[in-house]
């Protein structure tokens, strides 16, 4: 294998500045990355979803250059960079990368920190640190040492490092883990506005479903190394491909459909197919609750409350022993007990 050598165009359409096509990458019988493609848009914003050991670290160390895939191409700005015949250096490919660890150096200033990645003139060098850090609202900064900072201040510094050297890819692997529930969302949201406003295409691994949805501007879920979907946060979360992700993103009722059909009524499910061996899927607000005497037909009542802050899920129990979940407002006044009728208003089914 030649580590480098004359790079050829590729044959995938201009608009693209990223293009993965079935990669491989196994470790003996473990297969993390197992025929992987996406591709990644000037500008956009992608998400990596999935449980942990799906391959979503290994897919960044190859798009970076930090491991070798088995086989398939990946392309950056229509330029091959990694396949069974060829692997572009990493510091060749201007990729950035954040870890999870964040990985400031300790005995380095802000300005050394940001600085490093920099091969320019001294007042060149000063120009772009000053730039990156008031990009990431730390502007002042440059003195202090790394253990000076919060966390929030170090995550955002070790985005202006990844930046500093203008790389047309940023790569951030579970970056905000290391943070606190509030600073987390901040940081998050400020990272997506920095990102945009410098105008890098970036990807994120996560395996938090909030951080993927709230990050991207399109999101991708990996199982057992292979994409099972591929879409907006909106498309996934709403219209899932296989159970599997139904139940992954997010919450939602899964039960099979003869059950359903028995317990509230055929005319109260929307678009149903046959339902012999067929799974039923409704998110929890996608429910609507009605109480109702005990004398009507297909009542339910509520077995249990739970209360989550901004809302409530009601399990609502019916005669055939079918408990379904529903999504109400925090401030709606409901009591064990209560007999319900329920009408979903989406649902979706699967192979069961």
């Amino acid at each position: 294998m030649s580590f480098f050598r004359n790079r050829r165009e590729a044959s995938v359409r201009p608009n693209f500045l990223l293009e993965c096509k079935d990669l491989v990458r196994h470790y003996g019988k473990i297969k993390p990355v197992d025929g992987v493609s996406l591709n990644l848009r000037p500008h956009e914003l992608l998400s990596i979803l999935g449980p942990s050991g799906c391959g979503k670290s290994t897919l960044l160390n190859l798009i970076a250059g930090l491991d070798e895939p088995q086989a398939g191409e990946i392309f950056i700005g229509g330029e091959e960079m990694s396949s069974v015949h060829q692997i572009v250096a990493p510091e060749l490919r201007r990729v950035g990368m954040v870890f999870q660890d964040i990985a400031l150096f300790p005995h380095l200033s802000v300005f050394k920190n940001v600085a490093y990645g920099l091969n320019v003139s001294r007042e060149a060098k000063r120009l772009r640190v000053d730039e990156m850090l008031k990009l990431v609202e730390l502007s002042g900064s440059e003195k202090k040492m790394p253990h000076e900072l919060s966390g929030g201040e170090q995550q955002r510094i070790a985005i202006a490092r990844a930046l500093a050297p203008a790389p047309r890819l940023l790569l951030l692997d579970e970056p905000f883990n290391s943070l606190d529930y509030r600073l987390r969302v901040q940081i998050r949201q400020d990272i997506r506005d920095i990102l945009h406003e410098a105008k890098v295409s970036a990807i994120l691994v996560t395996h938090d479903q909030t951080e993927a949805y709230t990050f991207a501007d399109r999101m991708i879920l990996l199982s057992e190394g292979k994409v099972v979907q591929n879409g907006t946060p909106e498309e996934v979360y709403h219209e899932p491909d296989t159970a599997w992700v139904a139940s992954f993103v997010g919450e939602a009722n899964l039960v099979p459909l003869e059950l359903v059909v028995s317990a509230i009524g055929l005319e109260k499910l929307p678009q149903l197919p046959k339902i012999r061996d067929r799974l039923w899927m409704s998110r929890l607000e996608d429910i609507k609750i009605i109480k109702v005497p005990e004398t009507t037909l297909q009542v339910g009542w509520i077995q249990e409350i739970s209360f989550r802050g901004d809302h409530k899920i009601l399990h609502v129990c019916h005669k055939n022993g079918l408990v379904l979940r529903v999504s109400v407002p925090s401030r709606e006044i409901w009591f064990l007990g209560d007999t319900v009728q329920l009408k979903p208003q989406y649902t979706r089914t699967y192979p069961s």
